[in-house]
């Protein structure tokens, strides 16, 4: 999130316990009201426990009917980060490199190299599509080609990804193309239409099959890039846009299945983009929480039911690109840092309860369509852990655009969210439902006796980015030789205390 925005976030959740009742709508509904919102979604849940899911308003207009926790929205650029997820999986079994050069990947499934027009040696990684560090726009031939790739009456119709990043492309323009690639971050949606076509040719599936089949299915999640894919078409939710009256603008389906697309002819590893790669993932709110679990680190809390072994984990988190001033468009302050495949935001609370704290989240936004969504998981440096998601299917008036980057109606939603965290996170869920006293700091000294109440066998030592830094045996009880900081300590997942460790 924005700097001054997660501030605020961040102020909230370090302030006096405010209490939301888990049945309690009237937080949001009055959020909803004041904002103008027509349907919404939203959960949230601490690391490790259950999830709590608010929903109010018209998922259907015409038709009447309610937003329900089941409800399935399309995520828009949350898609992205699911994508992410699905590399990292043919990552970690060694099917594909962050560093290959793609046009080796891709083989002989185009026609020519994908390669940037004025940088023709310098080669096109992963690692570039998943921090927007490629080179590529999304140019003004950009929309035509989407255009005809979505209306292509057969697979052998659909035209390949070299229809717009070649010169020599019926799409091409000189704006699909910017800086060198991996010398500058500019947020483009083909980064990940190529990407996805990266994947197929490793998987020599489709991807939105492959996604659905070995991302989707075994985290047990409603989800898919297919429509076809999910359990209710009933129940996926249309998005609006207010122009004298409620317009719908995509998934307007009236409770009626359509037909699965004629895909005869189409050539894997030539345009996954006909697959929305980019934005066109549907998803519930609680199953965007499944989703987020999967970059959470298994040293900060998370649970061995990850598909993404804890390399995968870490590297997916890792900031791969900052903003320094002049290497990147920050969107007003709303990108200030991205790992791969996801936004990084660390930020600092200048004021409550003193200065200093420091707390990072990883995530995506969404906005398409009319639809605003957000999926994140925050970690602060005194231990609060938590994460959340939320769906929004229109607004009116529209949103206006507010502090850090963010629309006022998502700072509004941070807000009341931070005060759920902070309530949630003054507990531990440690002695189950009953909840003990939540873990208290301790200040130590390397080489100090660790207090009794610090035994953890083995204990695992986490930084307040979420990175394991040390790992101790059972006969260690020594505090370790580690940089001064705040540091979390965790036994097979679940936090035993936290320590400020002083030099």
């Amino acid at each position: 999130m924005g700097i001054e925005s997660m501030r605020h976030l961040l102020s909230l959740i370090l302030a006096a316990a405010w209490t939301l009742q888990p049945c309690a709508q009237s937080p949001l509904d009055t959020w909803a009201e004041e904002h103008g919102v027509l349907g919404f979604s939203v959960s949230v849940a601490t690391e490790s426990g259950p999830n709590t899911t608010w929903t109010g308003g018209l998922r259907n207009v015409e038709a009447q009917l309610p937003v329900n926790a089941a409800t399935t929205f399309r995520v828009a650029s949350i898609s992205k980060a699911a994508v992410a997820v699905g590399f990292f999986k043919l990552w970690a079994n060694g099917e594909i490199g962050l560093d290959d050069d793609i046009n080796e990947v891709l083989g002989n499934t185009l026609t020519a190299p994908v390669l940037h027009p004025q940088h023709p040696s310098t080669p096109l990684t992963p690692r570039m599509l998943l921090s927007h560090t490629s080179g590529l726009r999304d140019g003004s031939g950009y929309s035509d080609f989407l255009s005809s790739t979505y209306n292509a009456s057969s697979g052998s119709d659909i035209p390949t990804v070299l229809d717009v990043l070649s010169p020599t492309g019926a799409h091409y323009t000189a704006d699909m193309w910017g800086t060198e690639p991996g010398t500058y971050f500019a947020y483009a949606n083909l980064n990940f239409g190529l990407l996805a076509t990266v994947m197929e040719a490793v998987t020599q599936t489709r991807f939105e099959v492959w996604m659905r089949d070995e991302v989707f299915s075994p985290l047990n999640m409603n989800a898919s890039f297919a429509v076809q894919d999910l359990a209710s078409i009933e129940n996926l939710a249309v998005l609006y846009r207010h122009v004298g009256d409620w317009i719908p603008q995509v998934d307007n389906y009236s409770g009626i299945m359509p037909a699965a697309p004629d895909l005869t002819g189409y050539a894997l590893g030539t345009n996954a983009a006909r697959f929305s790669p980019q934005g066109g993932l549907r998803c519930s709110a609680p199953d965007l929480l499944t989703l987020v679990n999967e970059w959470v680190a298994l040293g900060f809390g998370g649970t061995p039911s990850q598909l993404l072994p804890p390399p995968a984990v870490q590297a997916l988190r890792e900031e791969a690109w900052s903003f320094d001033g002049s290497n990147g468009s920050n969107y007003g302050g709303l990108f200030e840092a991205w790992g791969l495949g996801l936004h990084v935001d660390e930020f600092e609370s200048e004021t409550h309860p003193t200065s200093g704290q420091q707390a990072t989240a990883w995530g995506h936004p969404g906005e398409a369509y009319g639809l605003i969504s957000g999926a994140y998981h925050v970690v602060t440096s005194d231990g609060c852990r938590w994460k959340f998601a939320y769906l929004i299917n229109g607004m009116n008036p529209e949103p206006s655009l507010g502090e850090g980057g963010w629309y006022n109606v998502e700072n509004a939603l941070h807000d009341i969210l931070g005060h759920w965290a902070n309530a949630s996170c003054s507990t531990s869920q440690l002695d189950g439902p009953d909840f003990a006293p939540r873990p208290r700091r301790h200040h130590l000294r390397p080489g100090q006796t660790r207090p009794a109440d610090l035994v953890c066998t083995p204990c695992v030592w986490t930084d307040w980015k979420g990175r394991m830094a040390h790992q101790t045996t059972q006969d260690q009880w020594l505090a370790p030789s580690l940089p001064a900081g705040h540091y979390v300590l965790t036994e097979h997942g679940m936090m035993v205390g936290s320590v400020l460790l002083t030099p």
